[in-house]
């Protein structure tokens, strides 16, 4: 992917383009190679396996399936009082390296946070999920796709409009006095793609953090003049004004739109370099 990236001579292609044309041509260069360079797992949706347990005790395991199925087979008070032996090693080596492995959770959970909480989640019976909501002529919501407009019109009217602000989407005001010449450096986006975060998932760009990662040095110069172009032409592209919208229960009715609360995500993968737009200023 990077061999292929670094043959495309971004000048060219750019040339009389806009933002939203450049962003477009750079994201689709990139899906190209994911999709032909990036290989597909299956996923298995057998239960998942303990990979916490040690060989030591899955070797234990199955001494005590085959204990059982000896006491099965001749039920004396022998191979019972074996399987008993058996199956206590088992539970004290199970909580031995369960508890080990949670150990290594909170140790490791300032550096990778998200595993934590992916355990805690699993350790979880009950699942909380969005369920049926309370419409405006009060009935009920039957689908999910009900469920989700509702959300969105309330959203939408929580919404907060801040006064006061220039719209990014304005005219670029041709003032020398109110403009500032700013130069986005290769080297300094380059240092921004660095400190992206590998374990975080792709939002709706549908471009994982791990790709920009892997090819920061041949896609900081293509980003660079994207960064230098949205700047002159004050102009975002249409996906970097999405986001995500996760409903999160507060209190109160779970049928009332109202007891929810939102958090936004920005669906850039590219994130950190974004935000980091203001910090090259």
């Amino acid at each position: 992917m990077r061999k292929k990236l670094s043959e495309v001579d971004w000048d060219e292609e750019f040339s009389g383009k806009t933002v939203e044309e450049m962003w477009t041509l750079f994201k689709d260069n990139l899906q190209a190679l994911c999709s032909s360079h990036i290989p597909c797992r299956n996923v298995n949706n057998r239960k998942r396996q303990k990979t916490w347990m040690t060989k030591a005790t899955k070797k234990l395991l199955k001494n005590r399936e085959e204990a059982w199925k000896k006491y099965r087979n001749v039920c004396s008070t022998l191979n019972y009082e074996y399987y008993k032996s058996v199956r206590n090693k088992v539970s004290t080596a199970i909580r031995k390296d369960q508890a080990s492995f949670q150990l290594q959770l909170v140790k490791s959970f300032r550096g990778n946070p998200k595993r934590f909480y992916g355990y805690v989640r699993r350790m979880q019976t009950v699942k909380t999920k969005v369920g049926t909501l309370q419409k405006l002529d009060g009935s009920m919501t039957e689908t999910d796709k009900e469920t989700a407009e509702v959300l969105c019109a309330h959203f939408q009217n929580v919404f907060v409009h801040e006064t006061g602000t220039q719209d990014i989407t304005s005219e670029v005001t041709t003032d020398e006095s109110n403009c500032l010449n700013v130069s986005f450096d290769e080297a300094a986006v380059l240092k921004k793609l660095h400190k992206l975060k590998p374990d975080k998932s792709q939002e709706t760009d549908e471009i994982h953090p791990m790709v920009l990662l892997r090819t920061a040095e041949v896609v900081a110069k293509p980003l660079s003049t994207i960064f230098e172009a949205l700047y002159n032409q004050g102009i975002l592209p249409a996906d970097w004004k999405c986001a995500n919208i996760s409903p999160i229960f507060k209190k109160g009715s779970k049928s009332d739109v109202n007891a929810t609360d939102h958090a936004h995500g920005r669906i850039s993968l590219v994130v950190d370099d974004r935000n980091g737009i203001w910090e090259l200023l």
